[in-house]
């Protein structure tokens, strides 16, 4: 995945979240968002093969864990999941 396919994904899963009038602020604290933009950022950085890309993974992943167990939605890095995706649901998700 580049870098371009990794903002394009996040753009289009931003697309899909329902503004509803909804403020800046409550956009960036959706659980859903929140969940899949680190979700981007980690999946881009685990299929990079130089060793920049591994070491920024790593506070990158304790960050994705951290929101995983803020939002209560789990999804494995190595899944890939085309854009657009919005969790409705939260909790329990696996």
């Amino acid at each position: 995945m580049t870098f371009k396919e990794c903002i394009q994904l996040i753009k289009m899963d931003l697309a899909r979240f329902d503004h509803n009038g909804e403020s800046r602020i409550n956009i960036l604290t959706d659980s859903s968002l929140m969940i899949t933009f680190w979700l981007r950022i980690c999946s881009w950085l685990f299929y990079k093969e130089n060793i920049f890309a591994k070491v920024a993974l790593v506070p990158v992943k304790v960050i994705y864990k951290f929101t995983e167990l803020l939002t209560g939605i789990q999804v494995p890095l190595w899944t890939q999941i085309g854009g657009g995706i919005c969790f409705k649901h939260y909790s329990c998700i696996t």
